[in-house]
């Protein structure tokens, strides 16, 4: 909702130039598919998306099709709207993100920014926690740009602030965003059966990705033995030739 009211009420922030989007946590992108979908239906023109996430660094092929899916249903999104398609950036680590967002930078002037991810104790899925969240905020967002985070353990919303001050909950640099409906949300994330939910949820999500990071490097493992293979046998077919040709010499 607070997205949303960002986006009906600050054009100016944005401009024709189009909002500016970035996504920390992103996985498979359903989360971010189903907001950039509200926030187009809200008229607002989106320019450039980031997505971030430790498991594009190594992408297994469950990912890499995520990835796929993803950057065809906003072309074809940004056609039905008559619009350019957004320039889409994936990242595999908050210090790549963070580069690209300095002065200058490719992805500079950020202005919404969402971490929604629920995950398991130990998963190295993710490692951004929300003083990580909150830096990043600071750092990424334009005056006046939002930061939302949804986690299995944090709800919350911050703006950048014009003057740098922050405080009353707020990392330095953001302003809290007060919103009854985040204070209903969080009291609902905190109750005790939606977090045995997120976690049992959480560690299946963390399992499939083990068995799927398994599958790919099993399957790279043997598409390696396989080359060597060819380039043995393309060593003795070698072999064979010269000693061919030295017989009739």
């Amino acid at each position: 909702a607070e997205v949303r009211e960002l986006a009906r009420s600050s054009y100016g922030l944005w401009g024709a130039g189009g909002l500016r989007y970035a996504s920390v946590g992103s996985g498979d992108l359903l989360f971010d598919t189903l907001l950039l979908d509200q926030l187009r239906g809200s008229g607002i023109f989106v320019s450039q998306i980031c997505v971030v996430d430790l498991e594009y660094l190594q992408p297994t092929p469950t990912i890499r099709q995520a990835l796929r899916e993803f950057a065809d249903w906003q072309r074809a999104a940004a056609l039905v709207s008559r619009e350019a398609p957004a320039e889409i950036l994936a990242f595999g680590s908050l210090e790549d993100y963070r580069d690209a967002v300095a002065p200058g930078g490719r992805a500079a002037g950020c202005h919404v920014c969402v971490q929604c991810s629920f995950q398991a104790a130990g998963d190295p899925q993710w490692d951004a926690d929300a003083s990580d969240c909150k830096e990043l905020g600071v750092q990424a967002l334009v005056p006046g740009g939002l930061l939302t985070r949804l986690t299995n353990d944090d709800v919350g919303a911050w703006r950048r602030s014009p003057n740098g001050a922050g405080g009353d909950g707020g990392a330095v640099g953001l302003e809290v965003v007060r919103d009854p409906a985040l204070q209903d949300l969080a009291a609902r994330v905190a109750d005790p059966v939606v977090q045995a939910w997120a976690r049992v949820h959480a560690e299946a999500r963390a399992e499939a990705r083990q068995r799927q990071r398994r599958a790919h490097e099993q399957a790279e493992e043997e598409r390696l033995a396989q080359e060597g293979t060819e380039a043995q046998q393309e060593e003795r077919r070698l072999a064979r030739v010269k000693r061919q040709v030295d017989l009739h010499e």
